[in-house]
């Protein structure tokens, strides 16, 4: 019996490890710190510039961690990929809609942010993000509707390692 069961144990840990690659196959390597290469990004606030993220996927989970210098900046944001619209906090005051979903097979994530300028006007933001294959390139588009206007605001990030 002892056999069977140390069997059965491989086989079923197999099958789970082939199961999580499947379920991770395909999916951008956008795990760990990235540091904003400010020179190559176009349109960032320099309120923006010296903030770094740390990212970590949790099942569908998406968690950014904001950091300074390396330190952690307030709490980390967490984005559901699953395309439901959440509403939430969006910064100290106001309120929103968040969705995010994964695009592409996995190679891009889409993130929309809804809120109400002075509670008037809606402000949609749609923040695409990808990798590179070699997972050491992370682009992130923002693009803003407000009031008629659009502005694009795009960020690269740097691996670091």
């Amino acid at each position: 019996m002892g056999t069977n069961r140390r069997v059965a144990t491989w086989a079923v840990g197999l099958l789970s490890l082939f199961g999580f690659r499947l379920l991770h196959a395909g999916v951008m390597p956008i795990q760990g710190t990235w540091i904003l290469d400010a020179k190559n990004s176009k349109n960032v606030p320099d309120s923006v510039k010296s903030i770094d993220l740390q990212i970590m996927l949790k099942g569908r989970e998406l968690f950014t961690q904001r950091l300074f210098e390396g330190a952690p900046v307030g709490e980390p944001t967490v984005l559901v990929l699953d395309g439901v619209s959440r509403e939430r906090e969006i910064a100290k005051g106001t309120m929103g809609a968040i969705a995010g979903n994964w695009k592409a097979n996995g190679k891009l994530i889409e993130q929309i942010v809804k809120t109400r300028a002075a509670n008037l006007l809606e402000v949609v933001q749609t923040t695409n993000v990808t990798v590179t294959d070699d997972g050491e390139v992370m682009t992130r588009v923002q693009t803003t509707l407000q009031a008629g206007e659009r502005n694009e605001r795009v960020m690269i990030y740097r691996r670091k390692h």
